[in-house]
Parts: structure tokens; sequence; C-alpha cells
């Protein structure tokens, strides 16, 4: 029905095109239409092609849409075809009505003809016939309109399932096809396991006794890599007690415990090591892990000594050894096959997992990456092909390795290292990018650098590769709360103190015409003998000279405060850069001294500063005025950067941890107990200043007083009451 619905569509199409083309041939054939007329018609006009086109494919709809699943919807077709008999009785009705008002007048010549027709249309069609005809018209316009839209639907409906239909087909097919051959590839891969294990059964019934007995004894071991990096506490030793030991830690900002726990060596001699932490992911987790320590002549160490991996693996897969043991000094497998180069035992280490033991000395002398570090073959030009692998393994878990921090490069700092060199290796070797980082970081590590690096040209390669120091990297630094101003006097103050220790003579005021006599007694004992590296060169005075030149009078005056390294006895101090001269000056100096030398050594330490100050052309008057201005007004607080208050304050501040302590040091630390960590507190008084050296001088005062406040507060504290008691005298 939906075909025969499609067919008589088409010849109603057919008659309203054949309609439509005689109504435009009787109009075009009368001249001065009117203007509403003329549109309606150009309009019927317009729809002839897209009448013949429907008429062409509504012909071919009973070979294209025959199919039962591809039909047209009957009620389209139906509605098509009665827009078009609709439209085609207004065609013809005014068809004829045109034709009608032609033919009134007797036929005559061509023009008279022409004329009359005229004249007799205009005169039949009135103003009424008018209006009716444009009604028709528009009416027909309609009907066609409403067919050109039904056909529209029609077809686009058909479409749409047609498409619907042959993608459905086609995706049934492709999964047919897919699953024939899962089904084939399947079945090939179970009848090939079937053959290779028949085959392998047949070989083995096949072989000889003897294979049988020698593969009985090969050991077969599977090792499962840990994914948790331990970052528990560290026994202080491992060598085995009667008492046993045990060290925790706990982070509140990450919810986590640890415990370190070696039982007694007549129970045990294994560390057990117990982690908890908790997140909000995951929820509590627990992790547990234990190891022997055994002497370093033992079986395990020897195997990694000989580089032995499969060896190694066997006794870890026997349970006779285990990745984590240690030896009685704390050193692990890692450390004994990196000291003996051994690059595939140490690969295959840290594929076990011990990525975190890599930085990890466990109470021995070195860790395997300081033993790296400090290796000879790291200062000759060419180094060994295994030392070389061996950095490049280490660097390649460096992403691992969470202790490769810039305080970590300056724990390479060696009094023995006069050029800094474990410290370079270090940083060219895994701290690639530091060149990169931003100019915040590189100024507080020049910070640092300044009161431990013993070459100049490392302390200006910590700011720049390039070593040169820049007003825009002054500016900067200052802004980020590391000034180079500040890092230049804390280094001066301390090297210049240091070289006052051994020639006194540096201290001296040439500005004053006295005598510098070479023959100095209180030196010469010192001198002839002693072969050292000096802590104060021209290169030093020059450096400092740069960087106050590149200085504007901000930065020459500007308050920061500096945290020195904790282990030197100086509180955190704010003031200006020469207030920073005189605390690098107290990082050098020991209660070992007079009050007598503490005040030469400020005052030499103060003369240097000044100098350097005017080799920068700095006007030392116009200098001297701006920090007096400081201490008097501006800023009277950093009369007490070095006072009982400071050393209070000091103790709240998070200082960062020095490993590498020079010779001095340890002397003053047998005699002086670290029972307290600050240096008799002093306060600065005055400050004598004018455009020549010996104009300058520093009043200063030591606080006994405070030790004093603190006795009688301690002693003649009275007894808290509280308020409306009774009070027995």
């Amino acid at each position: 029905m939906e075909v025969l619905g499609a067919v008589s569509s088409g010849i109603a199409i057919g008659q309203l095109c054949a309609g439509i083309a005689k109504a435009i041939d009787l109009w075009h054939s009368i001249e001065d239409l009117p203007s509403d007329l003329n549109d309606v018609v150009d309009r019927l006009e317009a729809f002839g092609p897209v009448l013949q086109d429907m008429v062409g494919k509504l012909s071919r709809c009973e070979e294209e849409y025959g199919e039962p699943g591809l039909r047209l919807l009957a009620q389209h077709v139906r509605a098509c075809g009665v827009y078009a008999d609709k439209a085609c009785k207004a065609v013809d009705e005014m068809a004829r009505k045109l034709q009608s008002s032609l033919q009134r007048a007797p036929q005559q010549s061509l023009q008279s003809r022409t004329r009359r027709k005229m004249r007799l249309a205009w005169a039949a069609l009135r103003k009424g016939d008018l209006e009716k005809l444009e009604r028709r018209l528009d009416a027909a316009v309609g009907m066609v309109l409403m067919c050109i839209a039904a056909y529209d639907r029609a077809i686009m409906q058909a479409s749409h399932d047609r498409i619907a239909e042959k993608t459905a087909a086609k995706v049934v097919n492709e999964q047919k096809i897919l699953h024939q051959d899962f089904e084939d590839r399947i079945a090939r891969r179970v009848s090939l396991d079937v053959v290779s294990q028949l085959d392998k059964i047949t070989k083995q019934l096949q072989a000889p006794m003897h294979q049988e007995s020698d593969g009985a004894n090969e050991t077969e071991y599977v090792i499962v890599r840990s994914t948790t990096t331990w970052r528990g506490p560290r026994l202080p030793s491992y060598k085995p007690t009667p008492t046993g030991q045990v060290a925790t830690v706990s982070h509140r900002d990450r919810c986590e415990w640890s415990l370190s726990l070696q039982l007694p060596a007549w129970i045990s001699g294994s560390v057990w090591e117990m982690q908890v932490c908790w997140s909000m992911t995951g929820g509590w987790q627990q992790s547990l892990r234990s190891f022997g320590v055994r002497s370093r002549h033992s079986a395990i160490f020897a195997v990694v000594k000989k580089g032995d991996v499969k060896g190694m693996m066997a006794m870890f897969s026997k349970g006779e050894a285990s990745p984590l043991d240690r030896d009685e000094k704390g050193s692990n497998l890692l450390y004994y096959a990196t000291d003996y180069r051994q690059v595939e035992v140490c690969r295959t280490l840290l594929d076990l997992g011990l990525e975190d033991l890599i930085d990890d000395n466990g109470g021995s002398s070195e860790s395997p990456l300081g033993e790296l570090v400090k290796s000879r073959e790291s200062l000759a030009p060419t180094p060994g092909s295994a030392h070389h692998a061996l950095i490049s393994l280490f660097k390649s878990r460096s992403s691992n390795i969470p202790t490769l921090t810039i305080e970590r490069m300056f724990e390479f700092e060696t009094e023995c290292s006069y050029s800094d060199d474990w410290l370079r290796i270090f940083q060219r070797n895994f701290l690639p990018g530091y060149d990169d980082l931003p100019l915040r970081d590189r100024a507080e590590a020049t910070r640092l650098g300044a009161f431990t690096t013993q070459d100049v040209l490392v302390y200006r390669r910590l700011l720049n590769q390039d070593g040169v120091i820049t007003e825009a990297d002054v500016r900067a630094s200052a802004k980020a709360g590391f000034s180079l101003v500040h890092s230049a006097a804390a280094a001066l103050g301390k090297r210049f103190a240091h070289e006052m220790q051994f020639n006194p003579r540096l201290g001296r005021d040439e500005d004053d015409g006295a005598p510098v006599d070479g023959n100095d007694s209180e030196s010469e004992g010192q001198m002839t003998w002693m072969v050292r590296l000096q802590a104060w060169t021209e290169g030093w005075s020059y450096t400092f000279a740069e960087t106050l030149r590149a200085a504007e009078w901000e930065q020459l005056n500007g308050v920061e405060t500096i945290a020195p390294w904790d282990w030197y006895r100086v509180p955190v101090w704010t003031g200006t850069p020469l207030i920073s001269v005189l605390g690098g000056a107290l990082c050098r100096i020991s209660p070992d001294l007079s009050w007598g030398k503490w005040d030469a050594v400020f005052r030499g330490v103060l003369k240097q500063w000044l100098r350097d100050l005017r080799d920068a052309d700095v006007d030392l008057l116009q200098y001297g005025r701006a920090e007096a201005l400081k201490i008097r007004f501006t800023a009277p607080e950093v009369k007490g950067a070095f006072d009982a208050d400071a050393v209070a304050a000091s103790r709240r501040h998070v200082r960062s941890s020095l490993r590498m302590r020079e010779s001095w040091m340890q002397m003053v630390d047998d005699e002086h107990p670290r029972s307290d960590l600050y240096w008799l507190p002093v306060r600065i008084i005055g400050l004598d200043y004018g455009p020549r050296l010996g104009d300058w001088r520093l009043w200063w005062a030591p606080e006994f007083e405070a030790f004093a406040a603190e006795f009688w507060e301690s002693v003649g504290r009275p007894q808290v009451t509280m308020p409306g008691s009774w009070v027995d005298f």
C-alpha cells in the first residue's frame, strides 16, 4: 500500500507541475500584471524545478523503497498526495478562469487582438475577481509548500531507517566475524600449549638420570620488590649489644609513626623496622621488615665483593641472607657493591627496591653515594668505565632519593678539599639542574656557602655558572631575603677572623701610620712551622668589592635576618651588613680568646670591611651616617642582634644542620661541652665613623648582667599563690 501511495503521489505532483506550467504560460501572455499577482506567479514558477525533481524521485520509490524495512511512511505519502491534489485543483480553476476571460473577445488582427485581450482581461478581472484570484494563488503556493515539506519528511525518515538497518546489519556481521576469529585463536593457542607440554614431558622422560640429578641442585628464586620507601629512624650503631637498641620517630604532618628495634644479642641478631601511617585514601597502612647484622667477613659480603649475582640471589631465596643486611658498622650490601665497583650487583639491588639506601650510611662513615662522590676516580680526567656506569646508574634513580638537596651538597665540604672538589662533583653529577633553579634558591645556597666554602670560584659559581655578580642579582637577592651583600659580609667576618688567629698583623690599621713590623713575634712562631690553606686571600677581597660595587645604598644598609648553620654557637641575628660582618666573626671566635682578642678581631674585620667599601668607591662618611641613622633611630633593634633577647628568640628558629666541622670547632667542643648552644651574649653600644679608617670604632660590651638576672630570677622568684587564698606567714 505504501508503494501505491508513493506512485499516486507522484502522479498528483506530475499533474500539479503540468497545471502550474499551463497557468504560468497564460499569465505570461498578459502584460502589466499587478505587482502582488506578479510576485505570486514568480513564486509558482520557482517551484517548477523542485516539483520536477520530486516527480523523478517518486517514480523510483517503487524500486528503492519497495523492501519491507525501507518503505516510506504511509502518512507522509498520503499527505503529500492530498496536498498535491488540492494545489492541482486550485491551479486548474485559476487557469480556467483566466482562459475564459481571455476568450470573451472575438478574434481580430494580431495587434488589435493583443490590445483587446488586455482590455478584456482587465474588464473581466475586476476588483473582486482580482482578490479571489490572489487568494487562490496564495492557496496554491501554500499547497505546494506543504507538499514539499511532506516529501522531505518522508524521504528523511526513510533514509534514517535505511541507514540504521544497514549499520545494525554491518555491526552484527562484524561481531560474528570477530567471534569466529577469537574462537579460532583460542583453539590454536590451546593446541600449541598442549603440544608444547607434551614435548616437554617427552624430553624429560627421555633425559638421562644424571641430568635430572644435576638439575635438582639448581635453585629457582623469586624476589618480590618492595614499593615502600623506608622513612623511619636509623639506629646510631648496629653493633649487637646485650640490652638491644630502639629508636622511634613520628611525623604529625604525615600522620606517621616509625620504630627501629634491635633485639639483644643473646636473643637474635636481627633488626626489626615497623612503620604505621594513615592517609585519607588508604586509611591505616602498616609495613614491617627485618634484616640481619652480620660480620663483614660473612659469605654474603664476600659474594657481593666478587660480583656473583646468581650466588647472591640464591642466598636470598634460601633465607641465608637479606638484601637489607648490614655489617656491624652499619654498611649495607649496596655500599660494598659500590666500593668494589660491582655494577651488576648494584643494579640488581636497586631493582629489588633499595633506592632509599643509596644515600644512607646507617651509622658508618659514608653512604654508597658519598663513597662514589669522594672516590679518587672522580678527580681523574677520564674515570674508569665501572665508575662512570655507577654514576649513570645512581643518577637514573635520583628521583627516588629524597636527600639530594642543596644542604646535602654542603655536607661534602672537607678541610682537606681545598678546592671544594667533592662539592663540585656532587653538584655536577647529582644536581644537574642547579643552574636552572630560581634565583632565591641559588642565593640561599650562596648564603650557606659563605660559611663553609674554601674556594672563591666555587662561592661565586653558587650564584651563576659564569661566576659574574650583577646589579640585578644583588637587587633580586635582597628582595628574596638572601642578600648577596649580607652573604659577603658574613663570609668576610668569618674568614678574616680565622686568618687573624694565625696572622694578627692583618688587624693593623695602616691608615694611622703605624709601622708594620715584619718580625712580629706574636705570629712568627705560628707562621714558621705551619703550612695551611689561607682562608683569606686577595681573591676573596676582590669578590666582596665586586659585590659592593654592584649594590645600591638600599642594599648596603638593608636590614635582614641571618640564620647561620646550627653548629655555630651564634644566635640568629637581625641587622645591617655591618652587623653581619660581626656575626661572621662570632662564628669563628670562642671563649678561649680573651675579651681583648675579641675586641681586636672586631676591629680587624670592621677595618677590612671598610677597605672593601673604599675599593668599591663607596663614600665612607656617607655610609657611616646611614649606618648610624639605622642603629640610633630607624632600626635600633640591631644593637641587640647578639644579646640575650636574640639568644632566646633564636631558640625558636629552625637552622640548617652542619655535618662537616672544622678542626678548630672540634677542639672547642672538646673543651667547652655543648650544654648551651650559644656563647656569651654581647650588645652593641655605639659606632664612631668618619672619612678615614682610623675614625671608625665599634663600641660593644658582654652582657654579664643577663646571666646575673637569670640567676637571681631563678633563686629569688617568689612563690606563686592564688589571689584570695590564705597565706601562712
